[in-house]
This record gives structure tokens, sequence and C-alpha cells, in this order.
């Protein structure tokens, strides 16, 4: 059923209690509810969009400069999927991997222990469930993008599901505020109306699936407001946070290419040679028209040259032209990325504003020249085109702010490690210290590939429900 905060009974029955309606709470709550679980889904925004909700996802950014907190995210039911791009490709298992030069980033679960979800969660996300990837030269995978057709917008494909489920509630206008704790342990929500109403919603497991950005900043404080008993070893707790930097890195041109989009990325070989991480290349290719008939060495050794002088010609012929080489890559988990809170600036609930802090690392940067640099070795080897470097790469000039920048994906600060000290959730998403209490969601991501993150935050959603089905 959905009902509104205010048809609410005083002391709501269920086993499962989840704030946020999600790709990750919705995901979570079905499969929960179709297993016989009493489920309450708590979403702070109403059926639509609307400012009174919106308002309360504002904050701040210090660094590179990044979307409005209150633009890149969205706060009614249903949540971020209302503006989903439906892009979807698992992570890859090197990303899971440990890093010799990056200690602790790496996950304490491997690929295997999500594969098992990748068929369903697939089928939440209306894709096939294959992504065959393909070795194109000894250091560059073309790879498989999957794209949900029609996308995936959760709270219209499984309304009426949810609205003929007696054992699947969603409560909108129901802002989770605080954390009510026992003895140490989380026990349930406190709720918060827009009316000025309050309530305690008990369960006897809760789940925060607010996001990316959200989770850290509810985390932050509902341990501060418990003197740091909710989080007991909270030195990670809103610490490495991640995106896709998103950026042109170079230009190309073909001599002999299919026309459409390719996708493309560094094999794990490589990434291990260079010390960098996980690297996608995106190439949207086509024929010229007029197309130009241009020697391989005069592109080669002066392709502006080439370019202005062929374009005065109108010579024709059956070459292959792109004009800039795009990239979404892994960024480095680093503590100084991180949401804060700014206790002088508080919503109507009295819960600080976030602040972002987020910029790039040299190793950021290196990442994306390794990438490139293989691409262009592969296509000179192969003697398909040639590629070159963005300026502002090779120069160590500052990341452009006139791009693309990220791609809405927020990863880490809550996130999943082998030990409280690395990390705030377990490998069952589990807070450290906590009986009741768990995360679900790209927050808990300790490492983020290049994939974007919604078939994983599926998958892992699929694990969780599985988890708490087997705790009874």
């Amino acid at each position: 059923m959905i009902l509104d905060l205010a048809d609410l009974g005083a002391e709501p029955e269920a086993d499962v209690c989840i704030a946020g309606s999600g790709p990750a709470g919705l995901t979570l709550a079905l499969a929960l509810s179709r297993a016989g679980r009493r489920v309450l889904v708590l979403e702070g925004g109403g059926e639509d969009y609307s400012d009174e909700s919106q308002e309360l996802y504002r904050g701040a950014v210090v660094g590179h400069p990044y979307f409005g907190l209150d633009f890149t995210r969205l706060r009614y039911f249903g949540g971020s999927s209302n503006h989903w791009g439906g892009w979807c490709r698992p992570l890859d298992a090197v990303d899971f991997e440990e890093k010799p030069h990056l200690p602790h980033a790496h996950w304490p679960i491997r690929r295997g222990d999500l594969d098992p979800y990748l068929e369903a969660a697939c089928a939440i996300l209306n894709i096939e469930p294959v992504f065959d990837d393909t070795r194109v030269g000894p250091e560059i995978d073309r790879i498989r993008f999957r794209f949900s057709r029609p996308v995936t917008r959760h709270a219209q494909e499984f309304r009426p599901e949810i609205e003929a489920s007696d054992r699947l509630a969603v409560v909108l206008n129901a802002s989770v505020t605080g954390v009510e704790m026992e003895g140490g342990q989380a026990v349930g929500f406190e709720v918060g109306g827009y009316d000025g109403s309050r309530r305690v919603v008990r369960a006897a497991r809760l789940v925060l699936a607010c996001g990316g950005i959200e989770n850290n900043r509810l985390m932050l404080h509902f341990n501060d407001r418990a003197g740091g008993m909710l989080v007991r070893e909270a030195r990670t707790l809103g610490r490495y946070w991640m995106e896709h930097p998103h950026f042109a890195v170079g230009e190309a041109a073909y001599f002999s290419m299919p026309e459409g989009q390719q996708y493309f990325s560094t094999t794990p070989e490589r990434q291990r040679r260079d010390g960098v991480l996980n690297c996608g290349l995106r190439v949207w290719t086509w024929m010229g028209e007029p197309s130009y008939r241009v020697s391989r060495e005069l592109y080669c050794a002066a392709p502006r040259l080439a370019q202005k002088l062929l374009s005065r010609t109108g010579v024709l012929g059956p070459m292959t032209c792109i004009t800039v080489l795009r990239a979404a890559w892994e960024q480095e988990p680093r503590a100084e990325n991180r949401v804060a809170l700014d206790p002088s600036v508080r919503d109507r609930f009295g819960i600080p504003q976030p602040v972002l802090h987020w910029d790039f690392s040299d190793l950021d940067r290196r990442t994306a020249i390794s990438a490139v640099l293989a691409f262009g070795e592969h296509v000179a080897r192969d003697n398909l085109g040639r590629v070159r470097v963005a300026d502002w790469l090779l120069q160590d000039a500052p990341f452009p702010e006139n791009d693309a920048i990220g791609g809405n994906h927020h990863m880490g600060g809550t996130r999943m490690s082998d030990a409280p000290e690395w990390g705030v959730v377990d490998r069952n998403c589990r807070v450290w210290g906590q009986e009741r209490l768990h995360i679900a969601g790209s927050s808990v991501f300790p490492t983020g590939g290049h994939a974007n993150p919604t078939l994983t935050i599926t998958q892992l959603s699929l694990r969780l429900a599985d988890h708490l089905l087997a705790q009874g």
C-alpha cells in the first residue's frame, strides 16, 4: 500500500523498516516482501517533485566546481531513479581486488559474490544480462553497456505491486530525522512530517537507503546526536567519497572504424603495470559528409594542418572521423574527499546541511593519461588511426570547469570494509557494532570502478535481502 505519514498508525508493525524509496530501497523492499516479510518504506518526499521537499537537499561544495547538491539528486517517491539515464554495466572483477598502491581500497567481497544476483538485477532494470566484452588489443577491451529501455522508474514500474501488497507499505512525506537508541543499539527511526509531527518507527531490522550523499549526512548527524555510540569507530565516516570524473581527454582520427557508439576500457594488466585505476573510454564515430581522403602520415604529424588544408580542397574519401575522445573513470578513494556537516545551516528538521569536499588527485590524472595512451597505442599498432592526448592532461593544468565533470554517481563515505577502522559497514552492509542497522546503496562502495553504479546497487540490495532473510 501507499499512504501518507499522517495516515500511519501510532505503532506500525514491520519486520524491516527502510529509509528511502530509490533503486536501493525499493529493490530491497520488494525482495523482502515477496519472501513474506512485513516491510515499511519511509520516503521523505511525496508522490511527485515539490520545492518543499527538494530544498532539503541543498548543500555546499568545496574544491572543484560540482553540480548543486539539490540538482544532482531527487527527493520524492522513486528517488533519483526519476532522472536516471539507464546506463548499466557491472563492476569488473579487478575493481574488487586489493591494490598494492592503495592499501584498504578494496572490497571485502569479490565480484563472484554479486554474480548470482546479476540476472535478477537486470530483469529489474529492463536489460539483457549479457555483457560480452572483447579483447581488441594487448591492453584494450571493447566493452558492453546495456541501456534500460524503457528506463526503469522504480516508483512507476512497481507501483501496482506495492499498492496491491498487504506486506509492503510506502509511507510518503516521512523524513527520517534521527535514530532511536537503547543500550548503544539502534532500535528505530525517528520520523518527522512537514506538519511538525514526530514519531518513532521500530523494526527488527533498519536500513538506511537514502543515496550516496544523504546516507553520509544522516549518519554523521545521527552519530553526533548519539555521542559517537552509533558508529564507534568513525574515522572513515563521510570520507573516501567518490564520483566518476567525466571529461574530454583527447582527440582522435580513424582511418577505419565502424560507425556508431563504442566503449573501451584498459585491461587489468595495464592498470597494474601503470599503478592506476579503471577507466572507460567513449567513442562516437561517423562518416564525414563530405569525408576526407587524408594521408596517414600527414594526419599523424599535423592533424590540425591536415584538417585546415583539406577543408579548403573539398576532397572526398572514405575516412571515418571523430572529434573527441571522452572518458569516465575510477576516482581514487581519498580521505580528503568527504561529506561534512555545516551546523550553522540547518534544514526544517534541524539537520545540518551537507558540505561536499571534492577534488582530484595525481592518480586521477594518471589514470586518464594511461587509458588514452593505451588506446592510442592500440589504434596506431593496428593502423586504425591516431590519437592526440588533451593538453590539459599532459601539461598538469587544472581539470576543466566547462565539461561534464561527473556522472552524478555518488559513492563512498559509509564504505564496506574488512574491519571497523577502515569502514562503516561489514561485508553484509551491517553497520559495525550495530545489530539491527544496515546501509544500502552506493555509499557502501569502497572503490567505484568506471561503470555506472545502478546495476551494482541493485545487485547489492538483492544480496542484502538474502542476508536479512537468512537472519530470520
